[in-house]
C-alpha cells in the first residue's frame, strides 16, 4: 500500500509578520493611512472587546502625582480600576470626550502634553496583563483587492461587511467595542524526509525533483491569500464567517489549487500577537498570545500526515 507520493513531503506554511491593531475611524487619520501603505496588509479581522471608559470622578492631576481611573463591564459585571503616577512631566489638567474614552492631557498653561484612547492608555497603565485585553475574533477576510491594487484601509472603510458587524453587533452589545487587526503574511516551506516505514510511489531522485519543484515554484499572492484566509477561518471558526468552515481544506477549491497541484502535505500558519499586548480567541479557541495550526490536505487517503509521528513511523 502507498502512503505518500515522494519520499520528501512538503508543508506550506503562513507566518505572520507585520500587524497593526487599530478602530475603524483610524483610518481618517493621514499618518496611519501612510503607514498601512508602506505595507501589503494581506488579512484583516474583525474583532470585539468590553469598553474601557476613564472614570471622571478619579481623574485627578497633582504636583506630585497624577491618578487615572477606568471603569468596564465585562459579562454583566461593572468593575472599577484606579492607578497613581509620580508626575514628572507636569500634567495639570485633562479635557475628557463626551464618551469618556479620549482624553487631552495638558500643562498649566494649556498646552497639550498627550492624549489619547481610553483602551491604549489602559494597556500602559496595568501592572501586568489583564483578560480584558482578550480579543474575540468576530469575522475574518481579505483584505487583498483586485490585482493587488486595493489598499486595505481603501477596502475597510467602506466595507460592507463591516458595516453590517457593527450595525448586527453593536445593537446587542452595548458595553463593546470592535477592533480590527490587519495582518500581512510570508509563506515559507517545511519539508521531511519521510521515507522511514512509507511506500512511495515515486523513487528518492524523483523525490528530489519534485523538492526542487516545489522549492522554485512561486504560488501567486492571491492563492496564499486564500489559503491563509481558509486556515485561520477554519481554526477559528468566527462567528460572522460561513465559508471554509467546513469546507477546509478540500481538493476541488480552485482559488487554492497550486497547493494540491505541488502536492503539499499540509498547509499551516502562525501568529503571535504579543507586540500589539492582546490575546486572540473565539467561541471554539481559549485566549493565547501563540497560535499554531496545520491543516493535512488529504484526509480520506492512504496519505500519511507528515506532523504524524505514529503514522511517519508506523507507530
Amino acid at each position: 500500500m502507498k502512503h505518500a507520493n515522494y519520499s520528501i513531503e512538503n508543508t506550506i506554511a503562513m507566518k505572520a509578520g507585520y500587524h497593526n491593531l487599530l478602530q475603524q475611524n483610524d483610518f481618517k487619520d493621514l499618518e496611519i493611512v501612510r503607514s498601512l501603505q508602506s505595507h501589503s496588509c494581506h488579512i484583516y479581522m474583525i474583532c470585539s472587546r468590553p469598553k474601557i471608559l476613564f472614570r471622571k470622578s478619579s481623574l485627578h492631576f497633582g504636583r506630585d502625582y497624577y491618578r487615572v481611573g477606568y471603569d468596564y463591564i465585562k459579562n454583566g459585571k461593572e468593575y472599577s480600576e484606579e492607578y497613581d503616577f509620580p508626575n514628572t512631566l507636569g500634567f495639570s489638567n485633562y479635557k475628557l470626550n463626551e464618551a469618556c474614552n479620549r482624553i487631552h492631557i495638558m500643562d498649566e498653561k494649556g498646552k497639550i502634553l498627550t492624549d489619547g484612547k481610553s483602551s491604549l492608555l489602559y494597556v500602559s497603565s496595568i501592572p501586568e496583563y489583564k483578560e480584558i485585553l482578550d480579543l474575540k475574533i468576530l469575522y475574518i477576510g481579505q483584505a487583498f483587492g483586485e490585482n493587488g491594487q486595493r489598499l486595505a484601509a481603501e477596502r475597510l472603510s467602506s466595507h460592507s461587511t463591516l458595516q453590517q458587524i457593527y450595525a448586527d453587533f453593536m445593537d446587542n452589545n452595548l458595553n463593546e467595542e470592535i477592533w480590527l487587526i490587519l495582518w500581512e503574511f510570508a509563506p515559507y516551506l517545511i519539508s521531511m524526509l519521510g521515507s522511514i516505514g512509507i511506500d512511495a510511489i515515486h523513487d528518492f531522485d524523483e523525490s528530489v525533483e519534485q523538492y526542487k519543484k516545489v522549492n522554485n515554484t512561486p504560488i501567486p499572492l492571491d492563492q496564499q491569500i486564500t489559503v491563509i484566509e481558509a486556515a485561520l477561518i477554519k481554526y477559528f471558526s468566527p462567528q460572522y464567517n460561513i465559508e471554509y468552515k467546513s469546507t477546509f481544506p478540500a481538493s476541488s477549491h480552485s482559488s487554492y489549487q497550486i497547493c494540491y497541484q505541488l502536492d503539499f502535505n499540509n498547509i499551516a500558519f502562525e501568529l503571535d500577537t504579543k507586540s500589539i499586548y492582546t490575546r486572540l480567541y473565539s467561541d471554539t479557541i481559549k485566549p493565547k498570545f501563540f497560535h499554531l495550526r496545520n491543516f493535512f490536505l488529504h484526509s480520506g487517503t492512504d496519505r500519511k500526515n507528515m506532523f504524524n509521528i505514529g503514522d511517519i513511523f508506523n507507530l
